[in-house]
Order: structure tokens, then sequence, then C-alpha cells
């Protein structure tokens, strides 16, 4: 749904009083990040959300967009390439998209992926629009200045993933798919009417947590609330502590934060879900002082599970984030 930025975000009021989001030139930034089987494009727009263009060691592509502000209520919008104030041309729809309040997370298949990414590497915009969000319309916008420069390192990671040359990206729209190989653009989700679940924030961490090595310990995991990848004060205190052990270890090369689900909902949200949640707890240490080039990102989605699905309330310990480093 969106290709987004590290930018600091404006509201830009309108004659219909919509939030409007949209990142100053001189702030704007793309980053590439590493993932085991993947590599990632990352854009973020502060107090909005966080956009990952994803593309596997096989060539599929899945764009992932978590927003801080999901809808009141059930929303339709469109999704919209178009020029730059600098350019000439007309706006081209690309596809509809359904938003939730239960869903904070959307994901796009490999076609609306593809056409996200060719836009952006040939200097287009991409426009979110909603005429009705939260209390008034929505505008986001994603730029794509600085877009290539990330898009180079992309590619480079990419090479290194499958140990290869880097592939041309301008090609992928004919080989990407999704999970399923279904080319709807409408986001996948949580399950309707799923029972509200308890956080539980004191687990035993030799049963859940991820060793460190080299930190010569465990760490228990970062847990998440019930479809949702937003971080509270319990978590910021949790990880300026891993922060602070991070930072003085810096014989640590290969850091992973790798993001969790339950089983509620599609194997394909799921997957993007825990990549939200990683995302978010990588931001986190970033903002405490870890180097951004030292920390990779991971989804297992449902995959590996610490606590049984069917328990309603014993699910809650398997959405999570845990950090994975080695020497």
């Amino acid at each position: 749904m969106l290709i987004t930025l590290w930018l600091t975000a404006i509201l830009l009021p309108s004659a219909a009083g919509a939030d409007g989001f949209r990142a100053r030139l001189a702030d704007a930034g793309w980053e590439s990040v590493p993932g085991g089987n993947a590599c990632h494009l990352v854009h973020r727009i502060p107090r909005l959300g966080t956009l990952i263009l994803t593309q596997y060691r096989d060539d599929r592509l899945v764009t992932t967009f978590v927003t801080r502000r999901p809808p009141g209520a059930d929303r339709e919008g469109q999704l919209y390439r178009q020029a730059t104030a600098w350019q000439s041309g007309r706006r081209e729809r690309l596809t509809r998209v359904q938003a939730r309040p239960e869903r904070n997370a959307l994901r796009f298949d490999g076609q609306i992926s593809a056409l996200l990414l060719e836009g952006l590497e040939a200097g287009h915009e991409m426009r979110l629009s909603f005429p009705d969000w939260q209390v008034g319309p929505l505008d986001a916008v994603v730029s794509p200045v600085a877009f290539r420069p990330a898009l180079r390192r992309h590619l480079a990671c990419l090479g290194a993933a499958t140990g290869g040359d880097p592939p041309d990206s301008r090609s992928e729209s004919d080989r990407a798919g999704d999970d399923g190989g279904g080319n709807t653009a409408a986001p996948s989700g949580v399950a309707a009417g799923a029972a509200p679940e308890r956080r539980d924030h004191s687990p035993n961490p030799a049963d859940l947590g991820a060793t460190i090595r080299g930190l010569g310990g465990g760490a228990t995991p970062i847990y998440f609330g019930h479809g949702t990848a937003r971080l509270d004060r319990v978590d910021f205190e949790a990880i300026r502590r891993l922060a602070g052990q991070l930072r003085n270890a810096g014989h640590l090369s290969e850091i992973t934060i790798v993001g969790h689900t339950d089983s509620t909902g599609s194997r394909g949200y799921n997957r993007a879900l825990g990549l939200a949640r990683a995302i978010e707890v990588r931001n986190r240490l970033i903002a405490e002082g870890v180097a951004a080039e030292r920390l990779g990102i991971r989804s297992e989605g449902e995959t590996a599970p610490v606590a049984d699905n069917g328990d309603r309330y014993q699910r809650s310990r398997n959405r999570r984030a845990v950090i994975e480093a080695g020497l």
C-alpha cells in the first residue's frame, strides 16, 4: 500500500481537512536491509507507518505496510502512481485498497509490488488516498527522492544472498508472485471475530529467549498485542537494555531481529506482520544508538511457535520478536 519514507513527516492541511503526509526533500531517504532469505527496501513516515518492499531469493516480491494509525472503521481507498511536482504526466490508479481497524499491516502481492518498484525507479511518486480514515481523509505521498542509491544497495544485497550477480530489478514484474500465485492486490489480514488476547511480559526466558551468542545470556522476547506491531513503554525499556548490550558487543557482526506471530490469519499476512514487528524493534534499537548497518531482519510468521496456538491465551506467547546474534 505505500512505500514509505525515513523522513520528517509534515501535516499538509487541505481544503478537505485531510491528514497529508509528505517528506521534505532534504529529509528523504531509503534504506536497504538484509534479511536472511530476502532483502528489503524500507521507508517510514513518522506518526503514520513503515513500508517494506521485500524481494526473496527466488525473486518473489511482496510489499508490506504497517501503520501506527489504523482506521476507525472499515475503509476503502486507492493507490496511485503519479508524476512529481517537477515532472509532467497523468496520475495512474494501481489498485483499490481495503483497510480494517483490526489490521495494522497490509500486504500487496508481486504484481502491485513490481509496479511500485518500477514506478519509484522511474522517478514517480506513489500516493495512497482514503476519503475517510479516522476523523477525516488521509493522503500519503511516497517520494522517489534518494530511492536509486538504496536500490543499488538492495541489488547488491540480492547478489550476495543468491551468490550471483544482482538481478535486473526492471524485469521482476514478469516473475513476481505471492505465496499462492494469485494476482489480487487486496491485502490479506487477521480473521474477523478473533477473541481479544492478553499480553504476557514475564515469560520464562529459558523457554522463550533466543540466545545472543557472544553476550553469554538469553534475551527475553519483545511481545506484541493481537494483530499489531506496536511497541509500548515496557518494550522500550527492554529494548533499551538490549541496545546497551549490543553497543558494547562490537565483535558481533551478525545481528538479526526475527519477527513471529500466532496462527490467526493467513500465512501471507502472518509473514508480513512478523516482518513489521522485526522492523519496529530494529527502528527502536537504532534510536537507542545501535548502528543500522549491524541490524538485519527476518520473519518466521507462524512457523516457529513456542506455545499452543489452539489456546487463545497461550498463543499470546507466539506474538514476539527475538534477537539472534553471532560472531
